[in-house]
């Protein structure tokens, strides 16, 4: 099965097709200074993964996580979060859900999924 690359102002992202598997994953490429909008999945945990550059998973309570390249973090079901580039490079991010299926719910209108 062939990648599938979508296009949106803040990058790229090519999502990956395996078959069999219970997982997805795709890799977001994110323009300096960048955001994806803030959204969350209810029925799949997201592992992000930095490939290239660093970036902060801003939560909806307030807190931030910072990751640099190599670092990883994990996102709970149902976690309002949004990722965001630092202003000084692009980024390269591995993003694995453990859904094919998994569902996307936006809270803004910049589109992620």
């Amino acid at each position: 099965m062939s990648d599938t690359t979508e296009t949106y102002p803040w990058g790229d992202m090519i999502w990956h097709k395996a078959s069999p598997a219970p997982f997805t994953a795709a890799s977001m490429f994110i323009h300096s200074g960048a955001h994806c909008g803030k959204h969350c999945h209810d029925n799949a945990d997201e592992m992000v993964i930095v490939s290239a550059g660093s970036i902060e998973l801003h939560f909806e309570d307030g807190d931030t996580v910072t990751l640099h390249t190599g670092e990883s973090y994990l996102v709970a079901k149902d976690t309002p979060h949004e990722i965001v580039n630092h202003p000084h490079a692009p980024a390269r991010v591995t993003l694995v859900f453990d859904n094919v299926d998994r569902t996307y719910i936006p809270f803004e209108e910049t589109p992620m999924h």
